[in-house]
């Protein structure tokens, strides 16, 4: 069970920590991640407020899961629905890479791959791992 609210709060903090740099630098503060840009497109300004806007969600879902994984018991389906969400998120990441294919960059690349398995892949097994403590508990939450 430990183990469990470590993984996910680990989680919660990456989205906490890059949704607030996210939602605070907007689009120019990918730049300094090697993400290339046109002056025009890191200063667009409806680019630049959708973007806050979705780093704003990453951020408020970072906040959700540590809400939930403190009150487990009382939270527990919503986290599981909470980590549903950030798999949906992995399959918009898989259909711009049909759509745009892969990033230009080494790290852009590595970045990409990563947070699809992370999504697609690690998602699911959290969602997987937290029932299976729920069942070894004998209820539907757990404190």
């Amino acid at each position: 069970m430990k183990a469990f609210k470590t993984v996910v709060l680990l989680f919660a903090a990456l989205a906490i920590v890059t949704g607030t740099a996210d939602m605070l630098l907007g689009v120019p503060g990918q730049a300094a991640l090697g993400m290339q840009l046109s002056a025009e497109a890191a200063n667009d300004a409806v680019l630049n407020s959708q973007f806050r806007f979705l780093a704003s969600i990453w951020l408020g879902l970072g906040l959700l899961l540590c809400l939930c994984v403190f009150r487990l018991e009382r939270y527990g389906p919503v986290l599981d629905g909470a980590l549903a969400v950030v798999f949906l998120g992995g399959i918009g990441r898989i259909l711009a890479l049909v759509d745009q294919g892969f990033p230009d960059t080494a790290f852009s690349i590595g970045f990409v791959v990563l947070a699809i398995a992370v999504e697609i892949v690690g998602m699911p097994a959290l969602i997987a791992w937290h029932r299976k403590l729920r069942r070894a508990r004998g209820s539907a939450a757990m404190p």
